[in-house]
């Protein structure tokens, strides 16, 4: 059971209290016949009081964007199958009692979460356009009709349930990363404000919902500097606010991985050679989107949570100034060793969700000066260890920083300051594995790198890799260029190349605790709701993600009521 009980009932309190403690739950296969029984096991071993409950994936239940349309237009009780073609809504909205059911017999809230329509581009933001293959919805403003009314058939559906206590109406929305704040609050179809206040009153008058609270996350991918959208003050003008989501009941979020690279290590393209990284991290290069522009590109300690909140200050100021409660909807730290145990391959414990052709790096070519190996790899990260190029030299981006333990801030910064190269102390250990390219010429080339798990360290350098490996190595050419069927000219790959972490499973499930009560230190000092990313099984979300024993054991001692920050 969980510590603290939470309903419709109480749930604001909690909420302007900063009591509600979740995790996110993938799967709305959860519970039902056939899987893993996992409810009562989180209440009880991370004592959490709510889940967020994702309308998403679960196999056969699995909803689809246009499923959510579907039920804008009928309604969850239709008898229209989903997209995959496997159940009706109707029997799929019955597995959401379910799941409520439970929830209610155990004292847990759920917060319902949507996750679709909400990038940079995507069709809740801007019209169709010629080509576009999206026919259920044509423009902007129909597409955010459809979310409205999805929002107004949940409400209806559930809206007297107990166990239901938010309506996370949209996940990390997106609709500009360069626009001003001031710009996507006038536009007729990025005002993200203005729509959240849309749905809110639609929820009130048509579905007569007053009593379920909203969540509503920042733009910036739910950043925390993605809430200053909601306020104009936030620029440092005198203009009263005009900007805040208009209802009385708002919970304002957002999601909170920093570093990135520590934090999502190896799970995708862009932090993949972060693999075997810990906090605390030392120092770390930052940039970061705020008001549609970089405003921040500097060194600065990322080790307590002292210093998570001064990463989130714009969303913490805005708390102090509205007295608002705020909910860090997702905060995590994946784990490389997820896998270790595993009876299929347990030497095999990288982690990636990189696309299926690109698991691997693409090597190009790979040369040598004895035990110095320099590898060109295709699509490389583009946030990595030290990258020090001017905003104007990167184009656009949000977020690219380093990290490293190999000095403190001030010796960086000082060394910065007189003009000395600090790009060589942002690097990274880690297991180099090359492969070659079955049957390719390059094979025994390759095979002769003696090179395959050796512990290296692997720094930036525009775009190549240097490695300095423990045995000397030879030189495999890059390819001659070859010709696509649609004409592109390319280099054929001569060799994959990835990563595996040099840092222990010990060393890593310590960064993990550090990382959490961290966190949690910071949302009881500033008293928000928090919520882990996510579930304890793979119910449908992705594996690494999962606490384990020594990370749950600290959410639970905070949801008992322990105090974590000194």
């Amino acid at each position: 059971m969980p510590i603290s009980k939470v309903n419709k009932s109480n749930c604001w309190e909690r909420w302007n209290q900063g009591l509600i403690t979740a995790t996110n739950v993938g799967g709305l296969n959860i519970e039902s016949t056939g899987q893993p029984q996992i409810l009562a096991n989180l209440a009880a071993n991370r004592g959490i009081n709510a889940i967020r409950l994702w309308f998403a994936w679960g196999n056969d239940y699995t909803l689809s964007p246009s499923d959510f349309i579907t039920i804008a237009k009928e309604g969850w009780d239709t008898p229209t199958l989903n997209a995959l073609g496997k159940l009706p809504l109707a029997t799929i909205a019955k597995q959401v009692d379910h799941i409520l059911d439970v929830c209610e017999s155990l004292g847990l809230g759920v917060i319902f979460t949507l996750d679709f329509f909400k990038t940079e581009g995507d069709r809740l933001w801007v019209d169709k356009v010629a080509g576009d293959d999206y026919p259920l919805a044509t423009t902007a403003l129909d597409m955010q009709d459809k979310l409205t009314q999805f929002w107004v058939a949940t409400a209806n559906r559930w809206k007297t349930r107990q166990a239901v206590i938010g309506y996370d109406i949209l996940n990390e929305p997106a609709p500009s990363q360069t626009m001003s704040f001031a710009d996507l609050n006038a536009h007729p179809t990025m005002n993200w404000p203005g729509l959240a206040s849309k749905i809110a009153a639609a929820i009130r008058t048509q579905a007569l919902d007053t009593a379920t609270p909203l969540v509503v996350q920042g733009i910036y991918w739910g950043g925390p500097n993605g809430l200053g959208i909601f306020y104009d003050g936030m620029a440092g003008t005198a203009t009263p606010n005009k900007w805040l989501v208009q209802d009385a009941k708002v919970v304002y979020s957002f999601h909170f991985y920093e570093p990135g690279e520590v934090t999502q290590q190896g799970v995708a393209n862009w932090c993949y050679e972060g693999l075997g990284l810990t906090y605390p991290v030392g120092t770390r290069w930052r940039w970061y989107w705020y008001n549609g522009q970089i405003t921040s590109a500097k060194l600065e300690p990322f080790n307590t949570a002292t210093d998570m909140a001064t990463n989130c200050q714009i969303a913490l100021s805005f708390k102090q100034k509205y007295n608002v409660p705020i909910f860090v909807g997702e905060f995590s730290h994946l784990d490389p060793y997820f896998d270790i145990n595993s009876t299929l391959n347990p030497a095999d414990t990288r982690i990636s969700e990189v696309n299926e052709d690109d698991y691997h790096r693409q090597v190009t070519s790979i040369t040598a000066d004895g035990n110095t190996v320099t590898v060109n790899v295709e699509n490389i990260s583009w946030a990595l260890f030290g990258w020090q190029k001017q905003v104007q030299d990167r184009g656009a981006g949000g977020f690219n920083f380093g990290v490293t333990n190999a000095a403190t801030t001030a010796q960086l910064q000082q060394w910065q300051d007189n003009g000395i190269d600090i790009n060589p102390y942002f690097t990274n250990t880690v297991l180099l594995t090359v492969k070659p390219i079955p049957g390719s010429p390059e094979a025994d080339a390759v095979n002769a790198l003696n090179i395959v798990d050796q512990p290296v360290k692997i720094t930036r350098i525009d775009s190549k890799y240097v490695f300095t490996a423990s045995k000397p190595v030879t030189t495999v050419a890059r390819r001659a260029l070859a010709t696509k069927a649609n004409g592109e000219m390319y280099f054929p790959a001569v060799a994959t190349l990835s990563i595996k972490p040099a840092t222990s499973a010990t060393a890593m499930n310590a960064s993990r605790v550090a990382f959490a009560t961290d966190v949690i230190s910071m949302c009881q000092k500033s008293r928000l709701s928090w919520s882990w990313h996510a579930d304890d099984l793979n119910t449908g979300g992705f594996v690494g993600w999962r606490a384990g024993p020594a990370v749950n054991n600290v959410m639970r001692q905070a949801a008992m009521g322990r105090r974590l920050y000194k």
